[in-house]
């Protein structure tokens, strides 16, 4: 069995409807999914299983199915970041901002700790499950809204060091989101290495080449300053450091664990297979190959799903 825990490049309910890679990933491993209730709420609401946390009624998981006999269980959450909230990007139809909601990495991993923990139910069906991480891409856009204002598009903190001559701090930056990234990603499996086999973490996509964020760049290039393709560049980097980070500290094992690491932004080079640089706008750039301006559509997800799979089926033993 294979659980997910993440963002929403592993979220096969509420973003069903915007990308199934989640889905195809778990139908191209052999895992049958026709009884794992898919949410048909917008990409703005979360999970159910949240949802009647938030009521004060701690399920097992997999409420609609009390028997735990699905063969994949999702705990990941569209906006999650690695951390113990959400995105500060995403507020809720009922006003509330996801980053005051426990949906967070770190608060997927304490919610199935406590399942395996103190449902036995779920304990006899999911102890020695396979674990799916990802994560990073939502720490990366929290890090570049952090006290951005309309007028000015850019974290103060991104702005001094764009307009420094000096790349000091502009790597003191980077060095900062690295490792609250992959210290969130290892206190994870800390937290949960005990109850499940092997462990796979996908690293953040590509997340300065997705629509929004050229938006932005181009914005920024409109102005005086004229930064965003410096700001591309910067937040490339980040994205680069934590996949290379995870796989450095990771690699060779970790606590007794064999981990997988999967590098995020070589998944985006299989998925968006055209630089953003050959389409006329970004416009054409993102109705080729994405259904909104962050999340790749369905032709995509085939891509990606293929591609995770494909490094994920022999590691993966039992769905070898």
């Amino acid at each position: 069995m294979l659980i997910y825990a993440g963002d929403s490049l592993l979220d096969t309910g509420n973003l069903l409807e915007v990308t199934s890679l989640g889905k195809r990933f778990a139908e191209a491993l052999g895992i049958p999914v026709s009884d794992f209730s898919v949410s048909n709420a917008p990409e703005e609401e979360i999970d159910l299983y949240f949802t009647e946390l938030f009521s004060g009624v701690f399920p097992g998981v997999n409420l609609d199915n009390s028997d735990y006999t699905d063969e994949l269980v999702n705990f990941s959450v569209s906006a999650a970041t690695t951390g113990s909230f959400g995105s500060s990007r995403v507020t809720l139809p009922n006003g509330t901002n996801l980053s005051a909601l426990p949906v967070g990495l770190l608060s997927q991993a304490d919610y199935l700790l406590t399942s395996f923990q103190f449902n036995p139910g779920f304990q006899n069906s999911y102890n020695g499950s396979d674990l799916f991480l990802s994560g990073g891409g939502n720490d990366i856009f929290g890090f570049l809204d952090r006290d951005a204002t309309d007028a000015q598009l850019l974290n103060p903190e991104i702005l001094s060091a764009l307009l420094s001559p000096n790349a000091v701090d502009d790597k003191q930056l980077i060095d900062s989101i690295t490792g609250t990234v992959v210290g969130n990603l290892k206190s994870v499996v800390d937290k949960v290495s005990a109850w499940v086999d092997d462990i796979a973490i996908l690293g953040p996509p590509k997340v300065a080449e997705t629509p929004f964020l050229l938006g932005v760049a181009e914005a920024l290039n409109s102005q005086s300053r004229g930064l965003g393709n410096q700001y591309t560049m910067f937040v490339n980097k980040v994205s680069t450091s934590i996949n290379e980070q995870l796989r450095k500290d990771f690699k060779g094992g970790y606590k007794g664990k064999d981990i997988l690491v999967i590098d995020g932004e070589r998944l985006f080079g299989t998925v968006i297979t055209q630089k953003y640089t050959k389409f006329s706008s970004i416009a054409s750039y993102q109705q080729a190959y994405f259904q909104d301006p962050v999340h790749p559509n369905d032709a995509s997800s085939i891509l990606g799903a293929a591609y995770l799979a494909d490094l994920t089926t022999n590691y993966f033993g039992e769905f070898g």
